[in-house]
């Protein structure tokens, strides 16, 4: 079934799928990251494949300090999680554009917490000026 109105048509057998980056360390995996993935993916109307995008525990070290739970670990936590489709490990800290693009991600998504590298910069600003970031409120 193919619908136009005013010369715009659509086929709702072919929606296009948003794929969304979903990065973090989830060390001691709890209710708030849960309620993040849901959220993100209540960002988009229409389908939806989240990446849970899984920092190493040497990317963990470098920027926060030591993890609670390694790696694996954190990776078996999140995969366990309804509201994500896939787990991307060993994601970058500061994710680059073509890392998104690398994983066909259409938008990184975050809380409205700020994200800052060692100098204070917000680790999204390409990403935002690029209109390839959306955002929830943090719980």
């Amino acid at each position: 079934m193919t619908i136009s109105i005013a010369g715009l048509e659509s086929n709702p057998s072919t929606t296009k799928t948003t794929i969304l980056w979903l990065d973090g360390c989830f060390d001691g995996f709890h209710y708030a990251h849960a309620n993040a993935f849901r959220q993100a993916r209540d960002l988009i109307s229409g389908p939806v494949h989240l990446l849970a995008c899984v920092h190493s525990d040497a990317e963990i070290l470098k920027n926060k300090g030591p993890p609670l739970f390694d790696e694996s670990e954190r990776y078996a936590l999140v995969a366990g999680c309804r509201f994500v489709d896939q787990v991307v490990e060993d994601a970058p800290y500061i994710p680059r554009l073509e890392v998104l693009d690398s994983h066909r991600a259409d938008y990184l998504v975050h809380g409205d917490d700020p994200v800052v590298d060692f100098y204070g910069n917000d680790i999204y600003a390409v990403l935002k000026h690029k209109g390839r970031y959306r955002e929830f409120k943090r719980t």
